[in-house]
């Protein structure tokens, strides 16, 4: 259970990535975290939704686990690839091999390729093409697909995206 300094240094963490505060005060206070407050606090997902980039290599270099998953069972990929959707993450992830599966699923069957869709984030979808395969039969929870959330979107360039991915195949 997270003791309540680590409750209060992790609410100031939240504030700082709030306040746009530099990078090198948040690397001294991210160094007042041991380790395993990286598995019980969503500091990671904070990191990746502010596209914190540099700090995430700093961590990465320093061996702070990359597992920490949520509630839903999101993985940092998935975070990556969902509102915020930063490429330069999604990139790093990849490169240093951390949770590149883009067919991990959540609780309600999501996968980072399907986030990156709901999100419209082509940048990130035409990165996890040249990547990896996915997984196109994958229906979340609510029986979508790759396709229908596309169309839902009404996105063109990730529906033509989509349907060049289809006639590869």
């Amino acid at each position: 259970m997270p003791s309540a300094s680590k409750n209060k240094l992790y609410l100031l963490l939240e504030e700082m990535l709030e306040n746009n505060d530099s990078d090198e005060k948040l690397k001294l206070l991210l160094s007042q975290f041991d380790a395993s407050d990286f598995m019980k606090y969503p500091i990671l997902f904070d990191l990746i939704c502010h596209g914190k980039v540099n700090l995430l290599h700093y961590l990465y270099e320093i061996k702070i686990p990359f597992t920490y998953k949520d509630e839903s069972n999101a993985t940092v990929l998935h975070a990556a690839s969902a509102i915020s959707g930063n490429l330069d993450i999604v990139k790093f992830l990849f490169e240093n091999n951390i949770f590149t599966n883009i067919n991990a699923c959540t609780d309600e069957n999501e996968t980072p390729f399907i986030l990156a869709i709901m999100y419209e984030k082509k940048d990130i979808l035409d990165y996890f093409l040249k990547k990896a395969t996915p997984d196109l039969s994958i229906k979340t929870v609510y029986g979508n697909t790759a396709f229908s959330l596309a169309e839902k979107t009404g996105n063109l360039s990730i529906i033509n995206l989509l349907n060049k991915t289809i006639t590869k195949d």
